[in-house]
């Protein structure tokens, strides 16, 4: 094993660490913040909003991933947004992650009970109370 080569290509080697740590955790925070936004709106019952988070979930976990990134770094551009290479893969996973962290809140919602709900509201949790006046999470 050459270790002369592994040690001269360290410097580079933690550049390359530090830019995915950074990209990672920007689209993870950011997905996750969609996630629960997406959630919240899929279970809101306004019918144009859990219609349009329902089409971008299915649309993002029916398309590849790689036709996401490369609609992401090539085909916005043509759009006239144009991002850097960064950006575009912060856009790019946040996108696909924000699908499937929707869908893993939305199942977080649908699992408290209406025992649960009404337990809350109970307890004076107002906002709980709100979320449960008489609709199911779907």
């Amino acid at each position: 094993m050459d270790f002369a080569y592994i040690l001269e290509a360290l410097p580079d080697l933690m550049t390359g660490l530090k830019m995915t740590l950074i990209v990672s955790f920007l689209a993870i925070f950011l997905s996750c913040l969609m996630g629960l936004l997406g959630a919240v709106l899929r279970t809101s019952g306004i019918k144009p909003l859990q219609y349009a988070v329902t089409a971008y979930v299915e649309f993002i976990r029916g398309t590849p991933y790689l036709v996401q990134i490369f609609f992401i770094f090539y085909g916005l551009p043509s759009l006239g947004m144009r991002f850097s290479i960064f950006w575009s893969g912060v856009i790019a996973l946040t996108a696909w992650a924000s699908a499937f962290q929707i869908e893993n809140f939305r199942a977080g919602l649908a699992a408290v009970g209406r025992g649960m709900h009404d337990a809350s509201a109970s307890l004076g949790l107002s906002v709980c109370s709100r979320m449960a006046a008489g609709r199911g999470v779907e």
